[in-house]
């Protein structure tokens, strides 16, 4: 009855087998699923419409178990987050599906591994693809589990620890129709070098590379493979030699990376007879000498091609190639002579063109760019910006010497409708003029960064067209006027950085309610923070320092959710996907310059992880709220330089996260709360300034700051200060004794030094803060004197007690 039900609801899909029912339920209570992904695995449904199960069509029988977890906002070279997916111990005999073919967990977070020798008879001899790959704590110790799946095709256990098992080779041979075998990042020690022949007879792809082979010859067993091997990938280990000629044997050989060895010798004439080569990768190998017959032509077409370390010109048989869609020269002192010879071929490099760290002095103002992925970074390209074909989906360029206005670019005419995703040029101090009003012409544009140049003038209204911008940088220029009305069009906008820049007006009370990160430090911005902050439930970064922001400090602050957690989840920080033509993916990775513990640092990958509140430098009085310290996952909270006065609340001892925190001249007072010491990963504290008085708390935590955290409060003691709290000194009125010539001291140290300092102060001020480039060093100067104050005044009250 209960199958013919699901066949009327499901209009006649296939029952689930009870065998296999159960069998997926043992599975699903034997792991750990943070996400629940399981959670409508049950009873009352049929489990071939479980998630991640299919089942065939002609038998009912489950077919493919598919599991991956989804990491991929993680972004390039960062650390995963992995704390949704699922983890626990993986044991393999749970899968005796004798239908079962497809069995996919990959960068899940598994931690061991079982099966049992003895359930070998009963495996499936069906499997024919299995993907454990990226569980990156998991660790196997052999694989002699294998021979029990002999209908293999497709393994991957890349980025597994399989250093304890030696005899993987011999193993992998057993399965003879494995096609695809990758073990990638696995650990192995062992590659058998002395062997002459490995018994693949089906294999066609091999994937060795980033293991610990240590430095030997590449083996002879690997040129001498299946008649239809195609792709073997060896790099980043630690081969030697010369490449030997037996890679003639693999005849049908389209892709060949040796990337990151230490391979030597000159790369041999006979490479051109492999004609079906069309992926070939030999960089990071200094030892390797590039050195062709000016007049060879080789008999292949390449698809890709990665060239490093290229001096002082270019190939002539690379002008050859008329069928690349990938081209990366990187590292390299070359002259593109003649320009439009290589701006023709790079053009038809039709989905990546990559031109990074080289020294190339060349004009591309009239160049026409049309790779679909364009990366021209730290070059020296001169000129006015290149022209856009409609194709581009990505343009970076940061850190070249580009001159001339932004409106060249943005308001030239393009043929056909923009595919433009992500735009960023960056680091251009000769990019010059206004904004341009032309951005209604990209609207398809995602993330915008236009940082560190010298751009000027107003922002203009046209942003508003951009209905998809997620992430928009327009810091360290010398925009002015107000944030306009029309950004508030950009729903979509997580990433807001206008920091180091001129702006002025209020903040707008519609800004920030979908925003992670709100940077607009360094500007004119004045008026309360507007409540609608507080609205910004996924904010991780509030930084409006060093503007003249006045009013109290919202008590709603504590409603940011997303600052009571210490770790990022992928729907409380999404990094901006910009997706290609393809549908793929695109992950791009955010980078931020935070001051935070006393220091600049520039956060790239680990920027989802921080939480800050910055309000430093500022007008802002009345007292701390005591709800601000609900934001228990934030890492720093400056709110130096203000007016705030009032008690520092008991409260703060819930912020069991915080790293730094910064109270400094302020008007604050009464006795630090003993909470404070509680804060066990605080690394960075000052309270200097104030009025506090009393003991300093005991514990090992506040004693461990030196003198300068506290100086600045006449009437505080203990240690680390040199002031004793004695019951002599605590029955003295205010003002008498020690404390009396303490702050005599001061004064008297303030004012003189107050006349030398002013004349000179005011005499260089105006040329400090029109010009953006020594802003920073100024304020760093400051910070530096004051702290040679601190130490002065220090070693003064040493000697007064």
């Amino acid at each position: 009855m209960l199958c013919l039900l699901f066949a009327v609801m499901l209009h006649n899909a296939m029952c689930c087998n009870q065998k296999d029912h159960s069998a997926l339920l043992n599975f699903k209570h034997s792991i750990i699923d943070p996400s629940s992904i399981f959670s409508s695995w049950s009873h009352h449904q049929d489990c071939c419409e479980w998630p991640g199960v299919e089942c065939s069509n002609i038998t009912g029988r489950l077919s493919s178990l598919s599991l991956p977890c989804d990491t991929e906002h993680s972004g390039y070279g960062s650390q995963e987050d992995k704390s949704h997916c699922l983890t626990g111990e993986l044991n393999l005999s749970f899968f005796q599906f004798e239908f079962l073919t497809h069995l996919d967990l990959s960068y899940n977070d598994f931690k061991a591994f079982h099966y049992d020798s003895s359930s070998c008879a009963n495996s499936s001899s069906n499997l024919h693809y299995l993907d454990f790959s990226y569980n990156n704590h998991l660790k196997i110790d052999n694989l002699q589990w294998l021979s029990c799946f002999s209908s293999l095709k497709y393994v991957s256990f890349s980025g597994i620890d399989l250093h304890r098992e030696t005899n993987w080779l011999k193993l992998a041979t057993m399965l003879p129709l494995l096609s695809e075998l990758y073990l990638s990042s696995c650990k192995l020690r062992n590659i058998s070098s002395t062997l002459q022949y490995a018994n693949f007879s089906s294999l066609q792809v091999l994937d060795l590379s980033l293991n610990d082979f240590g430095s030997v010859l590449l083996p002879n067993w690997l040129f001498n493979l299946s008649v239809d091997f195609s792709s073997i990938y060896l790099s980043g280990n630690s081969f030697q030699g010369q490449l030997p000629e037996g890679l003639l044997n693999l005849g049908k050989l389209h892709s060949l990376r040796l990337n990151g060895n230490k391979l030597s010798g000159p790369i041999p004439n006979w490479l051109g007879k492999l004609e079906h080569l069309q992926y070939l990768d030999v960089g990071g190998s200094p030892g390797l000498i590039f050195e062709f017959d000016s007049l060879w032509i080789p008999p292949f077409q390449l698809l890709d091609l990665s060239l490093e370390y290229v001096s002082p010109k270019l190939p002539a048989w690379l002008y050859t190639q008329t069928s690349l869609e990938t081209l990366w020269i990187y590292n390299s002192t070359i002259s593109f002579e003649p320009q439009d010879k290589f701006w023709n071929l790079a053009a038809q490099a039709t989905t990546f063109l990559g031109l990074l760290y080289n020294t190339i002095d060349g004009d591309i103002s009239n160049v026409l760019l049309n790779s679909t992925m364009i990366f021209l970074g730290s070059n020296n390209f001169k000129g006015s910006l290149p022209r856009l074909s409609a194709n581009v989906v990505i343009l970076f360029m940061r850190n070249n010497s580009i001159t001339g206005s932004i409106s060249s670019l943005l308001c030239q005419k393009v043929n056909g409708k923009s595919q433009l995703e992500y735009l960023e040029i960056s680091d251009h101090y000769g990019l010059s003029g206004g904004l341009s009003d032309c951005w209604m012409n990209w609207k398809s544009l995602v993330v915008v960064k236009l940082g560190n140049n010298n751009l000027t003038g107003t922002i203009p209204t046209s942003f508003g067209f951009l209905s998809n911008l997620k992430s928009l940088h327009l810091n360290d220029n010398n925009l002015f006027g107000e944030i306009p009305q029309s950004l508030q069009n950009c729903h979509n906008l997580k990433f807001l950085h206008l920091g180091q820049n001129q702006l002025s007006g209020k903040i707008p009370n519609w800004i920030g309610p979908n925003l992670n990160i709100l940077n607009l430090r360094s500007n004119h911005f004045s008026g309360n923070i507007p409540l609608q902050i507080c609205h910004s439930s996924s904010l991780t970064i509030l930084d409006l320092a060093y503007n003249r922001i006045s009013g109290s400090i919202p008590s709603c602050l504590s409603n940011m959710k997303a600052m009571t957690f210490n770790n990022a989840s992928n729907d409380q920080f999404l990094d901006p996907l910009i997706t290609l033509p393809d549908t793929t993916p695109f992950p791009v990775v955010e980078d931020l310059l935070l001051l935070m513990k006393g220091q600049e640092l520039n956060y790239r990958e680990n920027l989802k992880l921080v939480r800050v509140i910055d309000l430093s430098s500022n007008n802002v009085c009345g007292t701390i709220p005591p709800e601000i310290f609900r934001l228990v996952g934030l890492h720093s909270l400056n709110l130096s330089h203000n007016q705030l006065m009032g008690n520092i609340p008991n409260e703060i001892g819930n912020m069991k996260h915080l790293e730094s925190l910064d109270l400094s001249t302020n008007q604050l007072s009464g006795e630090i709360p003993q909470s404070l010491s509680q804060l066990t990963f605080l690394s960075v504290l000052n309270l200097s300034f104030n009025n506090f008085n009393g003991r300093i708390p005991l514990g090992t935590q506040l004693q461990s700051f030196d003198a300068l955290s506290y100086i600045g409060n006449p009437q505080l003691c203990g240690a680390p200060l040199p002031k004793n709290c004695t019951h002599e000194d605590d029955s003295k009125p205010i003002g008498e004794d020690d404390d009396k010539n303490e702050s005599e001291f001061v004064r008297s140290f303030y004012l003189g030094m107050g006349v030398g300092f002013a004349t000179a102060f005011w005499g260089v001020c105006g040329a400090i803060f029109f010009n953006r480039g020594i802003r920073h060093a100024f304020f760093r100067l400051f910070d530096e004197m004051k702290d040679r104050i601190y130490v002065m005044v220090v070693l003064k009250m040493n000697r007064l007690h």
